[in-house]
């Protein structure tokens, strides 16, 4: 004992163990008991379900049958059942495959496009709400969710392509740990606590195919039909659950996936609508001046197109000041009212760049609740007013053609804000406008910066 005197408690600890293992304590008996707790520990860990996990989970090819042959026949080389065998681990897998074709359910379907697996959709959905502690919350008020998609390739020219939900809601707690996803700290911030975690994720379909826009229409439709419902109407009682209030519904996905679904995008030398969350055209973007029109730089360079445009120097500036003239001459002929009174009194709102738009009731993208005639008859009398406003006639009860006829008044008002920030630069005295301004305004999507199109957009401006 007088060598454990003054040591600290790790020295201690190291001494303790160095007489442990090296069989000094008890005869030997002491090192005997501590290998069957290392022993012990370690099969715990590599128990078989752990290992099916590992196997699904990892990249593909990082984990396999050979990985578990290698730890029995080089690290368990005494035999000692460390490890189980392949066959032990292939049985462990069986048995959740079968157990979770009975608890969730899974349909196989042979495609024009390939073999594809389809989730019981509300099943994975209801378990994982309830892994997450959400599912008692959601029977009350709306949920946050993500529906997403990505594919990845395999192999030779071979893809494959997931869809997926997960948890976005801060509050909720992670599946595995408890923990809660957002923690509130006294005098700090909140801080989001692993969110990003694949526990807080399930595979809906998974689809051995191509990854291209025909996968999205064939196969992945009834997808996202079913991912409109739970934005408007949740999920009605079934024997999977009570009924569900309509989630927050958001759609996590890459550029192309955003190009698959609507139709629109891609290189802008190549699609007429190569943005999917604008109007313009590649016809707009290729627009060119010859002969004496074009720049010094090009006349420079004998370049026989110049497809450099000047953008607010003083020439243009006052040239949209007169436009704003014009352009508030044409919106009180249109609407029988100035610009200024309309937008004193209009409570519309406009923003199309608005995640959660169509869950707000004043928005002019707002989803009425088909089952609702309350909210329905509500925001049809919203939309009348808005109309009456602006002297557009609302006849009869067509909510839609209202909406559209808001819609071109919109477009007129979105406009002339964008000259008045003109004629605001002219009252400041400003010659020469930073380019990330004119960025700002010119741009009706900032999605015109991303990927491909970055390049032309920016040759363009400069």
């Amino acid at each position: 004992m007088q060598q454990f005197e003054g040591k600290h408690a790790s020295s201690k600890a190291k001494m303790l163990m160095e007489a442990i293992s090296s069989g000094q304590l008890f005869k030997g008996e002491a090192a005997s008991a501590f290998s069957d707790v290392v022993k012990a520990r370690v099969r715990e860990l590599f128990r078989p379900w752990k290992l099916v996990k590992a196997g699904d989970v990892s990249s593909a090819g990082s984990f396999k049958t050979s990985t578990i042959n290698a730890l029995r026949e080089i690290i368990d080389g005494n035999n000692e059942n460390l490890f189980p065998s392949a066959t032990t681990v292939n049985r462990s897998r069986s048995l959740l495959d079968k157990y979770a074709a009975e608890r969730i359910g899974y349909e196989r379907k042979l495609t024009p496009y390939g073999e594809v697996y389809f989730i019981n959709f509300e099943a994975a959905l209801r378990l994982l709400l309830k892994a997450s502690n959400l599912d008692r919350l959601a029977t009350t008020t709306s949920v946050k969710i993500a529906l997403t998609v990505d594919g990845a390739d395999l192999f030779n020219d071979r893809t494959h392509v997931s869809t997926g939900i997960k948890i976005t809601d801060e509050r909720g707690i992670h599946p595995v740990t408890k923990q809660p996803l957002l923690v509130m700290e006294d005098n700090a911030d909140p801080t989001f606590v692993k969110v990003q975690s694949s526990e807080l994720c399930c595979i809906t379909i998974i689809a051995d195919a191509r990854d291209d826009k025909h996968l999205y229409e064939g196969v992945f439709n009834d997808y996202y039909k079913w991912g409109d419902l739970l934005r408007t109407e949740g999920l009605a009682e079934s024997p999977f659950g009570p009924k569900l209030m309509p989630f927050c519904v958001t759609h996590n996905t890459d550029l192309k996936a955003a190009w698959y679904l609507s139709n629109r995008g891609g290189g802008c030398k190549n699609k007429t609508f190569f943005c999917h969350l604008c109007e313009c055209t590649k016809n707009q973007l290729t627009s060119f001046f010859i002969e004496d029109l074009r720049c010094s730089r090009c006349k420079r360079r004998d370049k026989k197109k110049c497809y450099h445009h000047s953008v607010c120097d003083e020439v243009h500036v006052n040239s949209m000041i007169d436009d704003l003239e014009d352009q508030l001459g044409k919106y009180y002929d249109r609407h029988g009212k100035t610009y200024d009174e309309i937008m004193r009194k209009t409570k519309l709102q406009t923003d199309h760049m608005l995640a959660t738009k169509h869950l707000e009731f004043h928005h002019i993208d707002y989803d009425v609740p088909q089952d609702d005639p309350v909210k329905k008859q509500l925001y049809t009398q919203f939309i009348a007013k808005e109309c009456h406003l602006r002297g557009i006639r609302t006849i009869g009860s067509q909510l839609e053609e209202w909406r559209s006829a808001l819609q071109m008044s919109i477009t007129m008002e979105k406009y002339i804000v964008f000259l008045l920030n003109v004629c605001k630069w002219k009252d400041e005295g400003v010659k020469k406008v930073p380019l990330v301004k004119v960025v700002e305004l010119l741009i009706p999507c900032i999605l015109h910066l991303e990927n491909r199109t970055a390049e032309k957009f920016i040759i363009i401006i400069l």
